[in-house]
């Protein structure tokens, strides 16, 4: 059973998201639990610790993408929702892009770095500087699964054109 389901009444086409808390940050454990929640319900691991780096990083966000499933602790949490930033309607629409529709496992710097690069590329995009704009397009559709890539780079696409 899920502690949270999330549910967009705007967006007939987003499923609802199941958010599941664990107090463990143990990599065994979380690995445990995204094999078996349902890849349907696009769930969300919210470990209410810190997770430690450890070898079985690389491995756990590999199970969270293949299962479709977004794992964050608190810290990467936080930062995604009330963070930094220059422009706070854009880390909006980040945090909001992420939290629909991520997958993979994202800790705090990850989620600094997502907000930076894309704050960064949204100020060259306006001003039409190649570079800037090429860099975040870069690391957004490196870093994110394709469906969540594509909506970050069509608002740098769009600032691009409108400039």
């Amino acid at each position: 059973m899920p502690d949270v389901v999330m549910r967009w009444p705007h967006d007939d086409d987003l499923s609802d998201r199941y958010v599941y808390l664990r107090s463990t940050t143990n990599a065994d454990e979380l690995v445990f639990d995204i094999t078996r929640l349902a890849r349907q319900d696009r769930p969300i691991v919210l470990a209410l610790g810190a997770l430690r780096p450890s070898f079985d990083a690389r491995a756990l966000d590999s199970l969270a993408i293949d299962h479709h499933t977004l794992g964050l602790d608190l810290a990467a949490f936080a930062e995604l929702t009330s963070g930094e930033s220059a422009d706070a309607a854009l880390r909006r629409l980040i945090a909001n892009t992420v939290i629909e529709g991520g997958q993979s496992l994202l800790d705090e710097r990850f989620v600094s770095r997502l907000a930076r690069a894309m704050t960064t590329g949204a100020q060259a995009a306006r001003r039409g500087e190649h570079e800037g704009t090429e860099d975040a397009l870069a690391f957004v559709s490196d870093m994110l699964s394709p469906p969540i890539a594509r909506r970050l780079t069509t608002i740098l696409g769009t600032l691009w054109r409108a400039r």
